[in-house]
């Protein structure tokens, strides 16, 4: 699925969710959407960057020979910025999360955006006082201005005509694009920044490794306090996962299995207790600050609301785990009244979530109970 479709199933669920927590638990639920379409927006990044490579960037130098024109006041023609500025968003934003990715941290989305617009609201005074080959841009432009321009004798008209660019000027882009560069170049110290703070210890005054990210939330439901739990692959004291099953790489096992979910998970020997822990702490990119756990007054230790879905799951009917791209699958089966796709789940017995996956069929629902959704902490 694209990014608006996987955004418009990811918010209809997360609606139904939000809702009927706060009507029967009157608890507010705000989730995190944007997780779910990173990968897809570093997959669109990329395919800009090839079109714009096969054109010989020509999009880019288009935009910003208009822009010029009309920054110099050659030309009194309007500047198309909206698509533009929406692909240089894309490309911004998936630079940021392949940086995230490779140096393993966790930012703020609204910091990211900031950085953003607060650059390119400042577009012409970086090319005043940071743009590179300002000069050169400047006449380029007015040479190029004039060239639509046949100068007639002393008693005639002069005649305005267009001509053609058949190289792509460089310096001109880069010129007009300072701002873009600038919003790169400050998400990059603060993404540095945000992982050299995550790696520090404050108690040895001393830095960790830069393999894994440190410090997950715990929550206590007790007294409302919030504590740093410095861990890299799973939390301390948290009930150990069953260690008859063989323990292998998550990359790994989702390619072995005959049979896969639409979410691509795959149903044989998948056990939910023995992934989260990795998975949690492998969730890089632009994530909405929360507590990865919570214990109850006993110091059992569960996987809080905000964790579960992050994963990319939801509890239906308080029943069973299911992912949220299986969901839409199984409301086409309930629609045409037969089985038509292969739907499995966690079942969930009062907080502790199956070993393995089980398949949900029609019968298990009557009425509008397909519709009674959930999130709750989990072990």
């Amino acid at each position: 699925m694209g990014i608006s479709l996987t955004l418009i199933l990811n918010l209809g669920v997360s609606l139904l969710v939000s809702i009927r927590m706060y009507i029967y638990h009157g608890v507010l639920w705000i989730p995190d959407l944007f997780p779910s379409v990173q990968f897809r927006i570093q997959l669109r990044g990329l395919l800009c960057i090839f079109v714009l490579f096969c054109t010989n960037w020509w999009h880019l130098f288009e935009y910003a020979l208009c822009n010029g024109n009309a920054r110099e006041g050659w030309t009194n023609t309007f500047v198309l910025y909206d698509i533009i500025r929406s692909d240089a968003l894309m490309v911004y934003l998936a630079l940021m999360l392949t940086l995230t990715n490779w140096i393993r941290i966790r930012i703020r989305l609204e910091a990211v955006l900031i950085i953003y617009l607060v650059c390119y609201m400042s577009t012409e005074w970086f090319i005043k006082n940071i743009g590179a080959d300002a000069n050169d841009t400047s006449t380029y432009l007015q040479e190029n201005y004039l060239k639509n321009i046949l100068e007639a004798n002393v008693d005639g008209m002069d005649l305005w005509t267009i001509h053609e660019n058949t190289h792509t000027n460089y310096n001109i882009i880069i010129t007009e694009l300072t701002w873009w560069f600038m919003a790169c170049f400050i998400c990059i110290i603060y993404t540095i920044f945000a992982k050299l703070y995550n790696m520090f210890d404050l108690e040895s005054k001393q830095f960790k490794s830069w393999r894994h990210m440190h410090h997950l939330h715990l929550c206590n439901n007790d007294d409302n306090s919030t504590v740093s739990r410095k861990s890299s692959i799973m939390p301390m004291n948290y009930p150990k996962p069953n260690l008859s099953m063989k323990m292998e790489p998550i990359f790994h096992r989702r390619h072995t299995g005959s049979q896969r979910t639409f979410s691509s998970q795959d149903i044989n020997s998948l056990r939910f207790e023995t992934k989260i822990h990795c998975k949690l702490c492998q969730m890089y990119g632009m994530v909405a600050p929360l507590d990865e756990y919570v214990v109850d007054h006993c110091w059992r230790m569960y996987v809080s609301q905000s964790s579960i879905w992050l994963l990319g799951y939801f509890c239906l009917c308080e029943n069973y785990l299911l992912n949220i791209n299986d969901y839409p699958l199984l409301l086409a089966n309930i629609v045409l009244n037969r089985q038509v796709f292969r739907v499995y789940g966690f079942s969930i017995d009062e907080s502790t979530i199956s070993d393995e996956k089980v398949p949900i069929s029609n019968d298990l629902f009557n009425g509008m109970s397909i519709f009674s959704t959930s999130i709750k902490k989990l072990r």
